[in-house]
C-alpha cells in the first residue's frame, strides 16, 4: 500500500506551505547522456554564496535563495547552509525564479569541494545549483552519489544496487535513475509513501511521522529541521511511512552508507 504525503517546505522559519512547481512533471523528462559524467558535474563550489564571478548579478539580494532540497525533495529557501551539493538539470529562469522541479532525471548529489573549482551560483542557462543537509536527505529525496566528484561513492552504491537487487552485472547510471524516477514521483502534488515494519529499517532512511521528517539512525529517530537534526525519540512499533526510495533503502541494507551530518 503506497500513501502520498504532502511535502512540508519552510521560508525561514515561517510556516509550512506546499510547493507547487510548473514546468516538467513525471511524463517529460529530459535525458543526459550516459557518459561523460563530468558534463552533468562541473565546477563543483565551496560555498553557498555567489562568487565575485557573477558579475554582480545577485548583490544586494535580501533574502535566501531557494536552493535547499527537503527530504522529500522539495525546495525551500532558508538562511541555513548544506553539506552537500547537487542539481537537477536547468530548474531557474533568467531573474531567478524556479519554473521545474527537475529537469533531467539525473538527480545527483556532490561535494561542496572538487579540484579547487568554483562556480557562480544560479547564472543564467546553466543548471541550478540545490544544497542538502547530508546525503541521508538527499537519498530520500530521490538524488544518488555522482560519478566524477563522488566516483568511490558512485560505485559503491552501485555495488550494494546490485547486490540488493540480484542483478547479474552492475547497472548503468541511466538504469538506477530510471528506477528512482519512478519511486520519487509525485501523486496530486505530493511525494509517495509506503509502509515498512520501523525496526526493519537501516541507518540513513527517512520516515514520515505527523507530517515531520525523521531519520532512522542510532536506534532511534532524529527530527529533521532545515537547521539540523532535532529531537531524539524512540523507534515506534508497527509500520512506518517511508520516504526514502525503497531502491535506495534496499541498497542501504546491502551495505551503503550514506553521510550524515548529526551535529550543526
Amino acid at each position: 500500500m503506497h500513501t502520498s504525503v504532502s511535502a512540508r517546505s519552510t521560508l525561514g522559519t515561517g510556516p509550512a506551505m506546499t510547493l507547487n512547481l510548473p514546468g516538467n512533471q513525471d511524463d517529460d523528462v529530459g535525458k543526459p547522456p550516459d557518459d561523460p559524467a563530468i558534463q552533468w558535474c562541473t565546477e563543483t563550489m565551496t560555498e553557498e554564496r555567489p562568487q565575485a564571478a557573477d558579475g554582480g548579478r545577485l548583490a544586494g539580494l535580501d533574502r535566501p535563495l531557494r536552493n535547499r532540497v527537503t527530504p522529500a525533495g522539495e525546495l525551500i529557501a532558508t538562511e541555513h547552509r548544506g553539506t552537500m551539493y547537487g542539481n537537477r538539470g536547468v530548474l531557474h529562469n533568467d531573474n531567478l525564479a524556479l519554473v521545474r522541479r527537475y529537469q533531467v532525471r539525473r538527480w545527483l548529489v556532490c561535494v561542496l569541494e572538487f579540484r579547487g573549482r568554483r562556480r557562480p551560483i544560479l547564472r543564467p542557462r546553466r543548471y541550478t545549483e540545490l544544497f542538502f543537509l547530508d546525503e541521508a536527505v538527499a537519498l530520500a529525496a530521490g538524488h544518488r552519489p555522482c560519478a566524477e566528484c563522488r566516483h568511490g561513492a558512485y560505485q559503491s552504491f552501485r555495488t550494494a544496487w546490485t547486490a540488493a537487487r540480484a542483478l547479474p552485472a552492475k547497472p548503468a547510471a541511466d538504469d538506477i535513475d530510471q528506477v528512482l524516477h519512478w519511486q520519487r514521483r509525485l501523486v496530486d502534488g505530493a511525494r509517495v509513501t509506503y509502509p515498512a515494519p520501523l525496526s526493519e529499517l537501516p541507518d540513513g532512511v527517512f520516515i514520515v511521522r505527523d507530517d515531520e521528517f525523521w531519520l532512522v539512525h542510532g536506534g532511534g529517530l532524529r527530527r529533521w529541521t532545515p537547521d539540523g537534526y532535532t529531537d531524539r525519540i524512540d523507534q515506534f512499533d508497527g509500520p512506518a511511512a517511508v520516504l526514502t526510495p525503497s531502491a535506495t533503502v534496499e541498497t542501504i541494507r546491502a551495505g551503503y552508507r550514506p553521510l550524515v551530518h548529526l551535529h550543526a
